[in-house]
C-alpha cells in the first residue's frame, strides 16, 4: 500500500514538474528571443569590428552587450570618473554638452548591462526548466518502477 501510494505521489509530482519545467523553458526562450529582437532593433554597433558593421551586425548577444557597455563605460569615464566629479558642487545642467553626453552614455551603458542581465536570467530559466523536465522523467520512471505488479495488470 505504501509502495503504491509512493509511486502515485512520484507520478503526480513528475507530471507537475514536467508542466512547470515546460513553462520555464517556454518563458525563458520567448523572453530571450524578445530581448535579442529588441536589441537588434536599436542597431547598436559599439564594439563591433569594421567587417561586422559592413555586414550589418548589431549588438544582440550577451557578450556583445557586455563589450559595448564596457566600451561606453570607458568612454564615459573619460568625461568624468564619477557623477559627483562631473557635477562638482553644482547640479546637472541639461544644456551643458558635457553633462548631456555623460547622461546619454550612462543611460546606454545601463540599457546594455540590463539587457545582458536579462539574457542571462532567460538562459537560467531555460536551464532550470530543462533540469525540471529531467527530474520529471526520473520521478516518472521511479514511480512506474515502484508501482506494484498487481496494480499494473488491473
Amino acid at each position: 500500500m505504501i509502495k503504491k501510494f509512493s509511486a502515485v505521489i512520484l507520478i503526480i509530482f513528475s507530471v507537475i514538474s514536467l508542466i512547470v519545467g515546460a513553462i520555464y523553458i517556454w518563458q525563458g526562450a520567448s523572453k530571450y528571443s524578445q530581448i535579442t529582437s529588441m536589441a537588434a532593433e536599436e542597431k547598436v554597433q559599439i564594439g563591433m569590428t569594421e567587417d561586422q558593421i559592413k555586414n550589418g551586425n548589431v549588438v544582440d548577444t550577451m557578450s556583445e552587450m557586455q563589450k559595448a557597455a564596457d566600451t561606453i563605460r570607458e568612454h564615459r569615464r573619460g568625461i568624468a570618473k564619477t557623477y559627483e566629479e562631473l557635477l562638482g558642487t553644482g547640479k546637472f545642467d541639461p544644456t551643458n554638452p558635457k553633462h548631456a553626453t555623460y547622461a546619454q552614455a550612462i543611460n546606454l551603458e545601463n540599457y546594455l548591462y540590463v539587457g545582458m542581465l536579462s539574457l542571462g536570467v532567460s538562459l537560467s530559466m531555460i536551464g532550470i526548466g530543462l533540469f525540471m523536465v529531467m527530474m520529471a522523467i526520473a520521478m516518472l520512471l521511479t514511480g512506474l518502477a515502484l508501482f506494484p505488479e498487481k496494480a499494473k495488470l488491473s
